[in-house]
């Protein structure tokens, strides 16, 4: 069992939930003040085999501690070791984006030098960032961050310590895999429909060649049209799948006490559940109960509205904002229940192909990495309004597009999914609990699945299928 323990209720959370969607409900038990059995400087001395600690370096450590991570000019290095074999990313900046102050197509969020902050480093002044301590029966693994790569690639680092780290001396438990049973890696696309959603025809069609489902997250204030109608049901023959992107698009879910523009007439519970009236009436025979949250702003006292407004799964995850919904896996969010998300932060806009000589390397690393990492891969573009996004026209945007696909349809293994199918899976994963019997990992789900594929686990060094 995993038991998770800090002083701050607000780490508390997060870190829980984050260890439940790599570890599930039956693996992992949050130790809050209220149950606490035991501190955690007990903890060192309790005889666990395997610890984690986020924070500060314990001093008997420092002198003898395998550092895996060094910090040097804003950029953390990765060193080889058999915890970091699983990274194809040998660095993480500590702050990096690809257009303005806004995403980081590379997925990870935020690590600021502010010692006050659960997002900063613990220690703003050590140049180690993470780091293992091995003895006979027992290894500690280390993070210079309250909250650790809670919300970064190398959260799988944790994944792999836990459960497949010197397996054969020690204990080790499984960890449930990102990506369904008998794929290699998974990947989804969409276009966030702002406004113009006829004008994503052309998109839909290179994509359809490519068999890849297409999926819409569209403003439901907004003329939809004959023509984008058409567009609609077209998709969805494909295969492909609709979500809400809210009503007004109003900033912060329309949360009037936060960054709400004038343009917003209610709250989240507003903009998601009359999002989700207008989607039915528009396309009766259809129903969602997923969303894209617009300009992937997430303010905690959004979703319990989005619950109550019947929406069970969201898109967010964003370098600029929220950090807590930005995730290293997909699944349950923190403080809320009955909810999953997804983070997908990678734009495929030509705000970012063109100024780097219309490369798309930016584009081929996060794909390896996702590969390497077992990441659900998502990546977004928009259709084409009064912003083009920075494309030159629409052939530009088909060529580059035409470029990545050809990329991807060279990887072998590859589950090509709509964003419904996506979401369907990660809700069976996030409410799925392994259990271990003897040699053998067992798996219940506490709601009523909702996709056909299966999950697998990391486990021991080896690859099991549930």
């Amino acid at each position: 069992m995993i038991k998770v323990h800090f002083e701050n209720p607000e780490i508390q959370e997060i870190i829980s939930k984050a260890m439940i969607r790599s570890f599930t409900h039956g693996l992992v038990t949050s130790i809050t003040s209220e149950n606490a059995s035991i501190s955690v400087s007990d903890q060192m001395l309790a005889g666990f085999q395997k610890q984690i600690i986020f924070g500060p370096i314990p001093e008997t450590l420092k002198d003898s501690m395998n550092i895996l991570g060094v910090i040097s000019n804003e950029v953390i290095e990765f060193k080889t070791h058999r915890l970091t074999e699983n990274l194809h990313l040998r660095s993480r900046h500590l702050e990096r984006y690809d257009f303005e102050k806004e995403w980081n197509n590379l997925g990870y969020g935020r690590i600021h030098k502010d010692e006050r902050s659960i997002w900063g480093l613990a220690n703003s002044v050590s140049l180690n960032y993470c780091g293992v301590f091995d003895s006979k029966d027992s290894s500690i693994l280390w993070f210079n961050r309250p909250i650790g790569p809670v919300d970064g690639f190398d959260w799988r680092i944790i994944e792999d310590f836990v459960s497949c780290y010197r397996w054969d001396e020690i204990t080790a438990l499984p960890a449930l895999a990102e990506i369904p049973a008998n794929y290699q890696g998974a990947i989804t696309f969409r276009i966030d429909c702002d406004e113009a959603i006829a004008s994503g025809r052309p998109l839909f069609e290179l994509y359809k060649e490519h068999r890849f489902p297409f999926s819409l997250a569209i403003k439901t204030e907004q003329d939809f049209g004959d023509d984008s109608l058409r567009l609609i049901s077209d998709i969805l023959d494909a295969q492909g799948s609709i979500v809400i992107h809210s009503h007004t698009h109003a900033p912060e879910w329309g949360e009037p006490s936060l960054r709400a523009g004038p343009k917003s007439r209610g709250d989240a519970f507003f903009e998601a559940s009359t999002a989700l009236q207008v989607l039915n009436e528009k396309i009766p025979n259809y129903k969602t109960t997923y969303a894209v949250s617009p300009f992937h702003q997430n303010p905690r006292v959004a979703i319990p509205k989005l619950v109550r407004a019947g929406i069970d799964g969201f898109v967010g995850g964003i370098i600029c904002n929220d950090p807590e919904y930005l995730m290293a896996r997909g699944g349950g969010v923190p403080f809320s229940e009955g909810i999953i998300s997804h983070s997908e932060q990678c734009m495929f806009h030509g705000d970012c192909v063109h100024p780097n000589q219309d490369s798309l390397q930016i584009y081929f690393e996060a794909i390896e990495n996702a590969l390497k990492t077992e990441t659900f891969f998502g990546y977004l573009d928009h259709p084409f309004s009064n912003y083009h996004y920075g494309w030159k026209s629409e052939d530009d945007r088909l060529q580059a597009h035409s470029r990545f696909l050809n990329y991807i349809d060279k990887k072998e293994g590859i589950w090509k999914a709509s964003l419904k199918d996506t979401l369907d899976f990660l809700w069976d994963r996030a409410n799925a609990a392994m259990n271990l019997s003897g040699d053998r990992i067992t798996v219940t789900y506490r709601a009523k699945r909702r996709s056909n594929q299966g999950l697998k686990a990391r486990w021991r060094g080896k690859s099991h299928i549930l």
